[in-house]
């Protein structure tokens, strides 16, 4: 995904030889991975000439955001007050910056609720 999300549209050969200045894989490899990626909705895949161009469906930023989402709700399904005290009680003397924001966050959510 990094490669498509610098690329931003790419053929699987031009993913394969964005990924191989890194490490080496296999041409067949990357085209099974970005069909299954494709077919999990996270790439669009268009035919041009015998050839498919792909393109990712989200930004890295909406991508992250979901996923850490999905996380989240995961953790803090049942469990969520050890899971966000063990966060906090985690936060050193240094960190006074997140705690600031944390705090902001947490008045910006009761303002919305507030409404």
């Amino acid at each position: 995904m990094e490669c498509m999300w610098d690329l931003g549209s790419a053929s699987v050969r031009r993913v394969h030889e964005c990924l191989q200045e890194d490490r080496n894989i296999a041409y067949t490899t990357v085209m099974t991975v970005m069909t299954r990626l494709a077919e999990k909705g996270l790439l669009d895949r268009m035919q041009e000439g015998r050839a498919y161009i792909y393109s990712p469906v989200q930004s890295r930023d909406a991508f992250c955001t979901g996923v850490i989402k999905n996380v989240m709700t995961g953790l803090l399904g049942q469990t969520g007050r050890p899971v966000l005290a063990h966060f906090v009680e985690n936060l050193d003397g240094e960190d006074a910056a997140e705690l600031d924001l944390l705090a902001e966050i947490i008045d910006s959510k009761r303002r919305e609720a507030g409404k």
